[in-house]
């Protein structure tokens, strides 16, 4: 908006100083031309000038008023286009920001369920090895009381029976504590 602003007023002061005074070609001679007066090296020479001369010299003004009237709005639209690109890319960037936005949070979510998954797979894990320790703990407590009921257990066989089953008891409490940290 500013830019269109600006080249506005550029055209319109450019446009002002070319009606003000505009210099003319004519038989290999440098004419300026102000309004209806017309000099030759700072000169009046309005009424020196034969009528058709002027005549000439203001078709001369007008050719070279037309063309830089088109070369402006040729300019002009050139900078509306330029606007336009400018505004597409900045969409286009934009875009492509969102873009971005929504691909990152698809990341993060997807990460999530992953780490979801990983724990429910994790947790399913634990409670398929604290089972299997509990059923090591049961039968190794049965087969301790069968063993000592019978009278075949000898004191060092006692004592690996028992350091045996501290340790079961010891496992199961640590992966029970696990299990306990993850709900």
């Amino acid at each position: 908006m500013k830019t269109k602003k600006i080249l506005s007023l550029l055209l319109l002061l450019f446009v002002t100083n070319i009606i003000l005074s505009q210099e003319v070609n004519y038989n290999n001679e440098t004419y300026t031309v102000k309004g209806e007066t017309i000099f030759k090296n700072g000169e009046d020479v309005t009424e020196i000038l034969t009528t058709e001369d002027t005549k000439n010299i203001n078709k001369e003004l007008k050719i070279l008023l037309k063309e830089e009237r088109k070369t402006l709005k040729e300019k002009e639209e050139m900078s509306v286009e330029d606007q336009t690109q400018m505004k597409a890319e900045k969409q286009a960037k934009a875009e492509e920001k969102v873009k971005q936005k929504t691909e990152k949070k698809k990341q993060k979510a997807e990460k999530a369920l992953n780490k979801k998954q990983k724990a429910i797979e994790k947790k399913a894990k634990l409670t398929d090895a604290l089972d299997k320790t509990s059923k090591q703990l049961t039968k190794a407590n049965d087969k301790f009381k069968k063993l000592k009921q019978n009278g075949d257990i000898s004191p060092n066989s006692e004592t690996k029976w028992l350091d045996k089953i501290e340790k079961l008891k010891t496992k199961m409490a640590k992966m029970e504590a696990k299990l306990n940290k993850m709900k």
